[in-house]
């Protein structure tokens, strides 16, 4: 059920909590499974690696302690994705949420997904995708508290 209540208010958000979202350096970023961050271009490069929610060593690209407050705390998290290799799912979400879990087209398309934090232990934003060694670019990621 849409709650149309909640589309029609003026949605009011914290500050930024990712460091390093625009990628011009790749300080505070965990970088695995073959991805990079390119800080000339300000895109990191997110190679698949199987579904996030499965184990740790299928998250690409992470960073950590990005969700600090309790349990059913929301946030707007906002991303430019594209695919350029494959065709299977892009992920992202709060340690193994897959709050964004779906196809993506080959042009860079801004999403904005809001998330609930479902475990006070998912305290790290996870990034991967779906299908191993397909492979995206990234940009400009943002969360931010739903005050």
């Amino acid at each position: 059920m849409v709650n149309y209540y909640r589309a029609l208010q003026k949605i009011r958000l914290g500050v930024e909590l990712i460091s390093n979202g625009d990628f011009s350096s790749s300080t505070n970023w965990l970088v695995d499974n073959g991805s990079s961050i390119d800080t000339g271009t300000g895109i990191a490069t997110v190679i698949g690696a199987g579904r996030i929610d499965t184990t740790p060593a299928n998250w690409s690209l992470e960073q950590l302690s990005i969700f600090t407050e309790a349990v059913n705390t929301q946030y707007r998290l906002v991303f430019e994705v594209r695919q350029t290799v494959g065709s299977g799912n892009f992920e992202i979400g709060a340690k193994f949420q897959r709050d964004f879990n779906g196809p993506v087209t080959g042009s860079f398309v801004e999403y904005s997904v809001d998330l609930t934090l479902t475990n006070d232990t998912y305290n790290r934003l996870s990034i991967g995708g779906t299908t191993v060694s397909d492979e995206f670019e990234l940009r400009n990621v943002s969360v931010k508290q739903i005050l």
